[in-house]
């Protein structure tokens, strides 16, 4: 068993390492931090190399992130530039290239989602995590899966596209459920012509860029030429979906003059945390909004967040050009270098990129600011109420990488296998918030299986991220030993998702970690963290048991 005490030794390789860091140029660059094993843990920039690495040295005793950090490295190294720009570009670069662990922010596209159109003569509607080299064309990012749900959804519907991935060889393969149900055209049995099906696409194409007028204008002039030409049917569906436009356009806020067409980026941040909010406005409306959470590590000001923001969002995310017009809400000094990099992936593109002071457009993104400072309060509601102590106490004894808000524990409930019941309680500043409880049914996994069913609630659990849910918990805490642990952390890895799980076994009250082959013991008679895990655990077992007692009776009712 693990000591209960932390160890504060000093690493051995500092006094070497700092005095190889004094000899570092006063000027701008990267600087690579790698481990024992040459594994590269950290990239950062500099304005001053010799002063930004130093810094390390002496601020990772009030920062625990730092100290983490310094606790691994074994070389630092650098490569000077000409210009803080220039380390930027280079800096954003190796971070997509080399993905290092304590690099935290926007590291590379995953945990985003796309919507996308294959490279097709029929072309499918589907959902991607990443932009591929495939030349299909891809709308995003997303951070909500929800929302991106939400939005294939409707475009299926709307537009009626097909979302398999077979291949279309022949014209007499059986066509699939949603052709029956009047939601697919019938690609694979011949029923619409290759012609027919890439006008549907150009018009749901259209529509995600937002030329909703020449959308409306199209489908008005063929809806009157297939009445006229007794194609009533036809002529039906393209009213519907008109409709289903008007009714989208009717949703959409209007914030600004209809000749306003630009991307506001706002950025608010506190302590070690900050929330970029980015909002586009079409036509004077807001057809899209989504926020992009960032761990500000090692003391990133706003400025350098903002920058490394612009170049990845535009650069690596976005496949569309960007609009004529960006607004952001802080001063940027390399804003003009910044605008000439996304004009050299964008050739022919003309953008401004603009720090507003007065008028309507600072009006927009302080608009844009207040939702950032909305979506912070709702991922961080703990900076700004008092905080139960003893959350710090937990995120100290076990090393997590923030304090633990929001803790959500996990238990399977059934009998011989039959009604599984996963349930989920979630505590917000040490106090159960009984508004956020969920419970799932299990459908997938082969029962009884506790591991397996443990599976598909965490994921079906990461696929809500919203208002219904809450955001996603700090820690997740789950009733077992280290074979619940593992799955847990498996299924967040496989959907890149960087959250700490723990574990609390029964019998002895053990506490099982991901970074430890053995599992901690927590003093039974003192330990207050014991008895909030004990507490979460028995909540999650009564609030399972009762979902399963329900679903129980309900099921020898209808008998």
């Amino acid at each position: 068993m693990q000591n209960d005490k932390q160890s504060n030794q000093k690493n051995p390789k500092w006094d070497l390492l700092l005095d190889q860091v004094r000899s570092f140029p006063d000027s701008p660059g990267i600087y690579i931090m790698r481990n024992q094993n040459e594994e590269v843990l950290y990239v950062g920039k500099a304005t001053s190399l010799k002063k930004r690495v130093s810094s390390y040295f002496y601020h990772q005793k009030r920062n625990h992130r730092i100290r983490d950090l310094m606790e691994h490295v074994s070389t630092i190294e650098y490569i000077a530039t000409k210009s803080a720009y220039e380390a930027l570009v280079l800096e954003c670069n190796f971070i997509k290239r080399l993905l290092p662990e304590y690099n935290r922010a926007l590291k590379d596209a995953k945990g985003y989602q796309y919507l996308m159109f294959t490279n097709h003569p029929f072309p499918s509607f589907l959902k991607a995590m990443r932009i591929r080299k495939d030349d299909g064309i891809y709308f995003g990012p997303f951070t909500s899966a929800k929302k991106a749900s939400f939005l294939h959804r409707l475009i299926l519907k709307t537009f009626h596209l097909r979302n398999c991935k077979k291949t279309l060889r022949k014209n007499d393969q059986k066509p699939c459920l949603r052709y029956y149900m009047n939601q697919c055209p019938g690609c694979c049995n011949g029923n619409i012509t290759e012609d027919e099906y890439k006008k549907q696409v150009q018009l749901a194409i259209q529509f995600l860029k937002n030329n909703v007028h020449t959308i409306q204008s199209q489908l008005k002039e063929n809806m009157v030429l297939a009445a006229k030409e007794q194609k009533y049917e036809y002529a039906a569906l393209l009213r519907d979906q008109i409709q289903s436009i008007d009714a989208i356009q009717e949703k959409q806020r209007v914030i600004t003059n209809p000749d306003f067409n630009g991307d506001l980026l706002a950025i608010f941040s506190l302590h070690d945390k900050a929330v970029i909010d980015v909002m586009k406005v079409r036509e004077g409306k807001v057809i899209y909004e989504d926020h992009f959470y960032y761990y500000q590590t090692f003391d990133e000001d706003e400025e350098g967040i903002l920058q490394s923001f612009l170049l990845q969002y535009y650069l690596d995310l976005s496949y569309f050009s960007p609009p004529r017009e960006i607004l952001i809400n802080i001063e940027c000094p390399t804003l003009v270098d910044i605008k000439k990099q996304i004009q050299s992936k964008f050739p022919g593109s003309s953008l401004e990129i603009k720090n507003p002071k007065r008028g309507v457009k600072k009006q927009l993104i302080d608009f844009c600011l207040e939702n950032a400072k909305k979506h912070f309060q709702t991922k961080f509601p703990h900076y700004f109420e008092t905080l139960n102590p003893l959350l710090i106490a937990v995120q100290k004894r076990f090393q997590l990488p923030s304090i633990p808000y929001r803790i959500e524990g996990y238990d399977i409930s059934h009998m011989q296998g039959t009604h599984t019941i996963g349930s989920m309680v979630v505590f917000i500043n040490g106090k159960p918030a009984k508004k956020y409880y969920r419970y799932f049914k299990v459908r997938l996994a082969a029962l009884p299986d506790d591991t397996g069913s443990l599976r598909e609630v965490i994921q079906r659990r990461i696929q809500h991220d919203d208002e219904d849910f809450g955001t996603l918990p700090d820690l997740f805490l789950i009733d077992g030993g280290i074979g619940q642990l593992h799955a847990v952390s498996n299924v967040l890895q496989e959907n890149a998702i960087q959250l700490p799980v723990l574990s609390l076994a029964k019998k002895e009250e053990l506490v099982f970690t991901e970074n430890n082959s053995q599992p901690i013991r927590l003093d039974k008679e003192r330990s207050e963290v014991l008895r909030l895990f004990q507490q979460i655990r028995d909540e999650s077992h009564r609030f399972a048991k009762k979902q399963y007692q329900s679903q129980h009776i309900k099921s020898t009712l209808t008998e």
